[in-house]
């Protein structure tokens, strides 16, 4: 902030107003289930049997990617040496809350310092730049600043609300379609729909059929390729692999389906998945093919916005093309809710292959919608079974082919499949439409506080008074309580003799993480 301040204003170092340390150091086999909060980098991380201060203390996150980040800490906490501690003299306890609030609007480039690792130093703290208006003005500031924040969150809160309300309609909006509730006006225009006992038996041949379609293909392009070999050797369709089927106790749990509805494996819905490549990509080589990996799962489409590379053979391509209405599937990470998730490929994307972290999922189109199992995927009656199958206590969640075909679905004859498609996207676009306006209006919020805070420490919120005390008085009144303090710390008796330490076989400190 390099602007002209008012007359009565001073330019100082955060140094000149407080001192500033940084918190202690605490091993993690110290944490405790209840106690005193302990601060770490960002916020409360456990708890402790001590506290290091009263009162809640302003901090600046000095370590990793929070670096710079302001808070304040609840009273009666434990800080962390990953933030510093902004302690300030004891009659200007205004000047703590003002600073939170100019911390947050500052230029933080002098204040955080280094790319790979990013931190914020005492010295770079101390040096920084801070606007130092009178006592009462930092009164009147913070009091507005409040009163016009509060204003601005009840209306963030109220839009956070309604954008909650959007994604509980979107689930009511699954739930009707993958229960034949959305569709039932459609069935009663339209007679002559499968019978259920039927159905299922359709599905698990159609399975079969193509299987038998595909090997007889292949005899011919073999023997076709035996006698000239001037085409790719083409590649042996795999045996079909055995497809766990479903139990009554298990369906009877689910949700009751129309008659001309039944629940069916995946496996019997799709070709059988095939895994991504493990072959490295760079972003070097860009003249290969385009290589889709988790990043470019994004909202149920492609995003190739950061797309990497590789080279690959003719039979690797065959054996990774993407299709239009295949859908891309997360099999592993560490966020069990993106375990599962898919992506809808284009025919914009067919171009393209898929990384090792991706599974291939290709139904049989002539009667699967690749959209409705994509929404089906979306739906959370699937989305239990998967993160049931996902779900792991190593860190690393993962769902493998044979349990991707195990899920079970609720499947309509390919008629209602395409309806209820049609109606889902209509209602989940005007959804969609309505929870971007509530996040831009959001942003405009936030974009406000922003500006409350840069008129604020320039001068322009609140009218100064020409009977203030000048901000001078008051930095000369900081500068003497902090000489004072001084003295009285070096008129204090110091201690002798050198320290022992006394080490247990239990306490191995190297061997902990500090935090």
């Amino acid at each position: 902030m390099d602007i002209n301040l008012p007359n009565t204003w001073l330019k100082v170092k955060l140094g000149d107003i407080c001192d500033i340390t940084y918190g202690k150091g605490l091993l993690t086999s110290k944490l405790l289930p209840e106690g005193y909060p302990v601060f770490g980098a960002n916020a409360v991380i456990g708890y402790y049997s001590e506290y290091l201060y009263e009162l809640e203390k302003l901090l600046i996150s000095c370590r990793g990617a929070n670096s710079g980040t302001i808070n304040m800490s609840p009273p009666k906490a434990f800080v962390t040496n990953n933030s510093l501690v902004l302690n300030f003299p004891a009659f200007e306890e205004s000047l703590s809350k003002l600073l939170f609030f100019f911390l947050q609007a500052c230029n933080k480039e002098k204040l955080v310092t280094g790319t790979a690792q990013p931190q914020v130093t005492i010295n770079n703290a101390v040096e920084l730049n801070i606007h130092l208006p009178p006592l009462n003005e930092q009164k009147r500031i913070v009091q507005k600043i409040e009163e016009l924040f509060s204003e601005i969150d009840d209306g963030i809160q109220s839009l956070e609300t309604a954008k909650k309300q959007l994604e509980i309609y979107r689930q009511s909006l699954f739930k009707n379609a993958f229960t034949g509730n959305l569709t039932i006006e459609w069935r009663n225009t339209n007679y002559n729909l499968k019978d259920y006992s039927t159905l299922i038996d359709h599905y698990q041949q159609i399975r079969e059929d193509d299987f038998l379609i595909k090997l007889q293909i292949w005899k011919q392009l073999n023997k076709k390729w035996e006698k000239d070999q001037s085409t790719i050797k083409p590649v042996k369709p795999s045996k079909l692999k055995k497809i766990i089927e479903s139990s009554k106790n298990g369906v009877l749990k689910f949700p009751e389906l129309p008659n001309s509805w039944n629940y069916v494996r995946l496996g019997f819905l799709i070709e059988d998945p095939v895994y991504g490549t493990s072959k490295k990509c760079d972003y070097e080589s860009n003249d290969g093919i385009g290589v889709l990996r988790i990043p470019n799962i994004s909202e149920g489409c492609i995003d190739s916005t950061d797309l990497k590379f590789a080279y690959f053979s003719d039979e690797e391509i065959a054996s990774l093309k993407l299709a239009n209405d295949d859908l891309l599937t997360i099999r592993s990470n560490g966020s069990v809710s993106l375990v599962g998730k898919t992506a809808l490929v284009r025919s914009t994307d067919t171009d393209k292959l898929f990384a090792g972290y991706l599974i291939r999922l290709r139904p049989f189109k002539q009667h699967v919608n690749g959209k409705y199992l994509h929404y089906a995927f979306e739906s959370q009656f699937v989305r239990n079974q998967i993160e049931f199958l996902a779900k792991s206590t190593s860190g690393v969640n993962n769902i493998n082919s044979s349990e991707l075909q195990s899920l079970i679905i609720p499947i309509p004859s390919l008629e209602e499949q395409n309806e209820i498609v049609n109606q889902l996207d209509d209602l989940l676009d005007t959804n969609r439409m309505v929870s971007e306006q509530l996040e831009v209006e959001i942003k405009k919020a936030n974009h406000l506080k922003s500006s409350i805070l840069t008129k604020a420490f320039s001068g322009q919120l609140v009218p100064q008074d020409p009977n203030d005390e000048p901000a001078s008085v008051l930095l000369e009144r900081i500068k003497a309580e902090k000489e004072e303090e001084l003295a009285k710390a070096n008129k204090a008796p110091k201690k002798s003799g050198k320290r022992k330490i006394k080490t247990t076989k239990d306490d191995e400190p190297a061997q902990q993480e500090l935090i």
